[in-house]
């Protein structure tokens, strides 16, 4: 089920009632990832199915509809088990450089499959490439507490890892080496803070507070 809520309204939540929504699958623990006014969602079907690829499912914040995006154009992945939200392990969804990226983390996927952590972007709605790989997959218990915060104009990536000291890390995708950690060592406790990459803009928070916007959530 989908809920709407609209600032400025009545402060009522709307269901939303959709020919294309996708209630034959499942989407990933995460939440939606926030792009061009619409949310995106990896997914996958319910049940067992020769169809074993993943899904990006789409809902857009303007015409409150869904759509799905070309998935024929998505690396193939198997999915290993059905029915829950494991299903997803080892992929993630976000953004970096204003492009929908697609983590793959190999030590989730049966040999043979994959044996690196690689990022893919969608540049356009046509094409996917693979900007990032660092050889060696990381461990589930590592993979769960990565996350790539934005590129750098000079072909650096930063990378949170979330330990103990909230590492921020830069890997040089040229030379394919971090080359350096940054940590908020004052912060305690795994959790407690998260890190937003900046994006500059000329508008103030206070007059997007007073415009009309909308929000979504999943259940």
């Amino acid at each position: 089920m989908v809920y709407v809520y609209t600032l400025g309204t009545d402060n009522s939540w709307r269901r939303i009632f959709e020919d294309h929504l996708p209630m034959d699958r499942i989407s990933s623990e995460l939440p939606g990832v926030c792009l061009n006014g619409a949310l995106h969602w990896l997914t996958c079907l319910k049940i067992k199915s020769d169809d074993r690829k993943p899904r990006i499912y789409c809902f857009d914040l303007d015409s409150e509809t869904f759509h799905q995006l070309d998935h024929d154009l998505l690396p193939q992945l198997p999915i290993t088990r059905w029915g829950d939200n494991k299903s997803l392990e080892g992929l993630k969804l976000g953004v970096l450089d204003n492009c929908l990226a697609l983590y793959i983390n190999g030590a989730c996927f049966p040999e043979g499959y994959f044996s690196n952590f690689d990022i893919w972007v969608m540049k356009d709605e046509k094409s996917w490439a693979n900007i990032f790989r660092i050889s060696g997959a990381a461990p589930s218990s590592v993979w769960k507490r990565i996350e790539p915060l934005m590129l750098t104009e000079d072909g650096k990536m930063l990378i949170i890892y979330n330990d103990e000291k909230i590492l921020l890390k830069y890997y040089d995708l040229r030379t394919g080496m971090f080359i350096a950690d940054r940590w908020a060592d004052h912060v305690i406790g795994y959790g407690s803070i998260k890190y937003i990459g900046h994006v500059a803009s000329l508008v103030s928070p206070q007059h997007i507070m007073m415009k009309k916007s909308t929000a979504a959530t999943n259940f």
